[in-house]
């Protein structure tokens, strides 16, 4: 055996199984060439191989998985399929601040976007492009109240993935749609405003088609998100992590660009 590196890691490898020690060595032994943690397995368990599937999960993504149980206090009685909330908020009057925070903001902005879209609707004024823009701006923020700040204030509080690897995807680009339309919009309302005080009047933008525009640029402008997100069902590790999850963001050299560009745009 060789030495531990860390008293905490030594306590989260000697809580796992011969197989699940035997994929963590498998990895870093046998696809990386070296075993960061010490730990030799054949010397554990002689003859043991672990399955297919835990050869398909990237190498470097083994540090994160690592890290991920480390940082929870993970033990066999945690269930991973349910959610466990970080330990920042285990407290409970830390939960009830954050969750009635959240709610009160998130209330009075949906009532605040409300009175305004109801009166715009009520005199019929949407047809002014003005208007027209101020009205995708609310749905915008309704957007983001009603469905973005709930996802993200669960992601925030829990610590394992529990949403599934659809929504994994899905949720950073959702994050994100509602910003590039609401910037695109009050470029448009830049640019109509600017047409109607030069009186260039005939030329005035046509805003319901632009404004279905801007929604379908930002929908595109987060397509790429996909290619940097990364989902790990950590099952494939062992029995003992079933129903285990895990969802991040892996920014490469490539990604880096793409952010920059978006920056300029």
């Amino acid at each position: 055996m060789g030495l531990w590196p860390d008293p905490e890691e030594a306590n989260f490898l000697l809580s796992l199984s011969p197989n699940e020690l035997l994929a963590l060595d498998q990895f870093y032994n046998a696809r990386n060439g070296h075993d960061p943690f010490g730990v030799h397995v054949a010397e554990v368990q002689s003859g043991a191989v672990p399955s297919p599937e835990v050869l398909q999960v990237d190498k470097s993504h083994l540090h994160a998985i690592h890290k991920f149980l480390l940082d929870m206090n993970y033990t066999d009685e945690v269930d991973l399929s349910s959610p466990v909330l970080r330990k920042v908020f285990r407290p409970g009057y830390t939960l009830s601040t954050v969750l009635i925070l959240y709610f009160v903001l998130s209330l009075f902005g949906v009532l605040g976007n409300l009175v305004m879209v109801s009166s715009i609707l009520k005199k019929k004024r949407y047809k002014c492009n003005t208007l027209a823009c101020i009205l995708n701006i609310s749905l915008g923020f309704w957007f983001q109240l009603i469905v973005v700040i709930p996802l993200s204030v669960f992601v925030l509080l829990v610590h394992n993935w529990v949403l599934g690897k659809f929504v994994c995807y899905l949720l950073p680009m959702v994050q994100d749609i509602p910003h590039y339309s609401l910037m695109l919009t009050i470029l448009l309302l830049s640019v109509d405003r600017y047409k109607s005080i030069c009186g260039d009047e005939q030329s005035r933008i046509p805003i319901v088609w632009a404004l279905v525009t801007a929604w379908g640029v930002a929908i595109v402008l987060v397509l790429p998100y996909s290619a940097y997100i990364t989902y790990i069902d950590l099952s494939v590790l062992g029995e003992s992590l079933l129903g285990g999850q895990m969802c991040f963001v892996s920014l490469t050299g490539s990604a880096s660009q793409y952010i920059k560009a978006l920056f300029i745009l």
